[in-house]
């Protein structure tokens, strides 16, 4: 062995040691990449479980009963607000309304004007044409 073969010899470890840390580094990120899917995967499964289980909870009547002891329907939330705000109490046809000026339904939507050709004519003074020239 000659000085030169083993300068050269050690220079090739170090470059094999730096190699190897990087690959170790590789196989962990890639290590924790497949934790964290599984960990996903198991967070969903989780869910899942929770919602499969609510939803048999709610078949039972008095869970659902408990659940829903609270709950109040949108029509009776409106009326409690509209007497909060001293409000008159809502109509089906003030629900059905744009706004307050607005008409349920205009006299001329529910009757039908048609244009006839001869009666308005594109520019005054022409008269329609018959067919293609």
């Amino acid at each position: 062995m000659t000085d030169e073969f083993r300068r050269k010899l050690r220079a090739l470890r170090g470059l094999c040691q730096d190699i190897v840390e990087l690959r170790r580094g590789d196989h962990s990120g890639a290590r924790l990449g497949m934790e964290r899917e599984r960990l996903e995967r198991e967070r969903e499964k989780t869910e899942e479980e929770v919602v499969d289980h609510f939803k048999r909870w709610v078949k039972n009547p008095q869970v659902r009963d408990w659940i829903c002891r609270d709950w109040v329907s949108p029509e009776e939330r409106e009326r409690r607000l509209r007497e909060i705000f001293g409000r008159a109490p809502g109509t089906p046809e003030a629900a059905a309304t744009d706004g307050p000026g607005s008409d349920l339904v205009k006299p001329d939507q529910t009757e039908s004007n048609q244009i006839k050709p001869d009666e308005n004519p594109a520019e005054p003074g022409l008269k329609p044409s018959s067919g293609y020239t």
